[in-house]
Formats: C-alpha cells, sequence, structure tokens
C-alpha cells in the first residue's frame, strides 16, 4: 500500500511539472507573439469557436448548482441541525441556485446566441458577439420556458443521485460543496478584478481598429473599459476540473475519466477564444494558470483530492494477483 500511495504521489507531481512547464513556456512565447499568434489563427467565422463562445459556459453555473443541491439536501435530511439552519439551507440554496442558472448562464447564452444569429443575418461575423456592455431585450415566455426546464432538470436529477447516498457520503460531499464554492469566488474574483485592472484590448478590436495599442499580456494598462486579460471564458471552463470531486471517492475510473474531459475542456476553450480573437494567447494561459493553481490550492488545503491516484494501481495489482493465484495453484 505504501508503495502504491508513493506511486501515485509520484504521478501527481510529474502531472503538475509538465503542465507548469507546458503553461509557462506558452505565456513566454506570447510575450513575444502574441500579436502574430492571433493574426495567424484567428476567425471570426469559425461555428465550433462561436457555439463555444455561445454555449459554453455552462460549465461553472453546474458546479455552483450542485454545491447548492448538496446543501439543500443536506438541510433536508440533517435532523440534528436546528429549524431555522435547516430552512436557510434549503431556502437559500434553492435560490441561489436559480440565480446561477439565470444570471450565471442562461441569460448570457441567449443574449450571445441571439446576437449571432442577428450578425449572420446582417453579413457580419458569427463570432463577434460580445459580452462587454452588451445588452439584448429578450423574449420572455422563451426565457422563462428553458429556465423553468433547464432548473427543473439540473436539480431532479442532483435530488435523485444525493437521495442514494449515506449519510456519510452527504457529508463528504457537503466539504466538497463548500471547498467548489469557495474555488469559483476566489478564481471569479481575482479574474474579474484583473481583467478590469489591465485594460487590455481584445484582438478583434485592435484588428478593426488602432493595432497600435496592443500591449502584451504582462503590461498593465489600468482600468480603460477593455478586459481582454485574463479570460472569463477560460475561467468558467476551466473550474470543470471541480467535477472530479463530485463523483463517489469509490470510483477511481470514473474520477480519472471525469478529470482528464474536464483538463480538456479547458484547453479545447482556451484555444476556442483564440481562434474566435476574443482573447490572445497570454490572456487564456493565465487564466488556466489561476484557475488551475486556486483549484490546486485550496483542494489540498482541504485535503480534498481531485482523483483517488492511489485506487488506480491498486486496482491494477489486485487485478494481476487474481490471475497470477491459479497458476501459482
Amino acid at each position: 500500500m505504501l508503495n502504491q500511495e508513493r506511486q501515485a504521489s509520484r504521478f501527481s507531481q510529474r502531472l503538475f511539472y509538465v503542465t507548469a512547464i507546458i503553461l509557462i513556456s506558452v505565456l513566454i512565447l506570447a510575450a513575444g507573439f502574441d500579436w502574430q499568434i492571433s493574426q495567424f489563427f484567428g476567425n471570426m467565422n469559425d461555428p465550433i469557436a462561436t457555439t463555444f463562445q455561445d454555449i459554453g459556459l455552462w460549465t461553472s453555473p453546474l458546479v455552483v448548482m450542485l454545491a447548492c443541491n448538496i446543501v439543500a439536501h443536506a438541510g433536508v435530511r440533517a435532523s440534528n441541525w436546528p429549524w431555522y439552519v435547516r430552512a436557510i439551507a434549503v431556502v437559500g440554496s434553492t435560490l441561489f441556485a436559480g440565480y446561477e442558472l439565470w444570471s450565471g448562464y442562461l441569460k448570457y447564452a441567449m443574449m450571445m446566441v441571439l446576437t449571432s444569429v442577428k450578425d449572420i443575418q446582417a453579413g457580419k461575423p458569427m463570432g463577434m458577439a460580445n459580452s462587454d456592455g452588451g445588452s439584448l431585450a429578450l423574449p420572455g415566455a422563451l426565457s422563462i420556458s428553458l429556465f423553468i426546464l433547464l432548473y427543473v432538470a439540473v436539480c431532479g436529477v442532483a435530488q435523485y443521485w444525493l437521495a442514494r447516498k449515506s449519510d456519510d457520503d452527504l457529508q463528504h460531499l457537503v466539504r466538497v460543496a463548500l471547498v467548489a464554492a469557495l474555488v469559483v469566488l476566489l478564481a471569479d474574483t481575482v479574474i474579474n478584478t484583473m481583467k478590469t485592472t489591465w485594460g487590455r484590448f481584445r484582438p478583434y478590436e485592435l484588428l478593426a481598429g488602432d493595432p497600435t495599442k496592443y500591449t502584451p499580456w504582462f503590461h498593465i494598462n489600468g482600468a480603460d473599459g477593455h478586459m481582454s486579460f485574463p479570460s472569463g471564458h477560460t475561467e468558467t471552463a476551466a473550474l470543470s476540473l471541480l467535477f472530479p470531486l463530485f463523483v463517489d471517492r469509490k470510483n477511481a475510473r470514473l474520477q480519472r475519466l471525469v478529470f482528464w474531459l474536464a483538463h480538456g475542456y479547458g484547453i479545447a476553450m482556451a484555444i476556442s477564444r483564440v481562434r474566435i480573437l476574443a482573447h490572445f494567447t497570454g490572456d487564456v494561459t493565465t487564466s488556466l494558470v489561476i484557475v488551475w493553481s486556486v483549484i490546486l490550492l485550496v483542494t489540498t488545503v482541504a485535503n480534498l483530492p481531485l482523483v483517488n491516484w492511489v485506487a488506480l494501481p491498486q486496482r491494477k495489482s489486485s487485478k494481476s494477483t487474481q490471475a497470477a493465484s491459479p497458476a501459482a495453484e
């Protein structure tokens, strides 16, 4: 067992070092070639990048909604809590989950999709829609219907999932919910503060305006209304790395699958943001560095590893032992 823990620890360290080296190398490259990369790689008519931009921000709101459902379910089940604490947990979490769905995702996604459609009809690039100061009147019936459908679907599935958990599992998930919510809050605060402070122009703004206003990612312009650095879309996608925490701790294979899918989704979103000329390479790479660092720090301090890497070699060794036992007999 000790040997398996050492193997898991070495794998985690190698994963960290490889990821850190790649991200730092990309940041160094972006410091000198951000503008050239955008000119070579950018295309505001890319349908895949437009899809990521318009409806790809579901990950962070889903994390918050899962956390809210866990707290609400714990409030219903925890008979040892005072009634008023249980009431606050249930009512507050239910309301906040709805707020996060509407304000954190649905309102933005509908605005972006409708704006993209209008831009295509007007002969403009489909990916030029932007949330910086943007507003669009939404059809009331459509927005309410979508909200109710998504809210009932997410909360219904979450409550069905939680109802099958033991009290010990639920207690663990409450810790996960609090840690995940803290990570989202910290990452969002840091990214939004830097966006306002840095004042970096977006690539498409420079291509359509004055290219001389380009500044490298490490240059702070001050609050000027431009918010390219760091990337908010990439931040939200990178927060999907919290999803493995919600997977059953005994299911190491599913933890590993969710981890790599989340890892890939964050990278895919980062690439799409550069492709659609909404961000420079330095913008998206910095978001990955910040979010993944916050996740690593908070989960380590809280003693909540994203993946139970120890169980993987343990399962393999047990299988090999079972296969060898008939031969030994």
